[in-house]
């Protein structure tokens, strides 16, 4: 078992969102093992965050996560002006690269 701290410091390492409880971060963790680390927002940079397709949050705690086809990914960084990126893209759709530090858990 790993340590909040821990987890966040894959996350980190990653340039993943290190925000939330311990089941999402093992979610986003255990997702960058197997698919790969989330890239960036090609618009802005900012964070790409998962919801599901009518724009509501997945429950991480439910014990079901949805496959990447199901979830869209958004970015929420606005600019300076308040106005929002606005960029989203389908699960399976978003760049994903090697997820640092996946080789301790194989």
């Amino acid at each position: 078992k790993k340590t909040i701290e821990e987890l966040k410091r894959y996350l980190k390492l990653n340039n993943q969102i290190v925000s939330g409880t311990k089941p999402e971060l093992v979610r986003r963790v255990a997702d960058g093992i197997v698919f790969g680390s989330v890239g960036p927002c090609p618009n802005c940079g900012g964070h790409l965050h998962p919801e599901l397709p009518g724009g509501g949050p997945i429950n991480f705690g439910s014990g079901t996560t949805p496959a990447p086809a199901q979830v869209v990914y958004r970015c929420r960084k606005t600019n300076r002006e308040r106005e929002p990126c606005g960029y989203e893209a389908a699960g399976n759709h978003v760049e994903r690269r090697p997820f640092m530090g996946a080789e301790q858990y194989r």
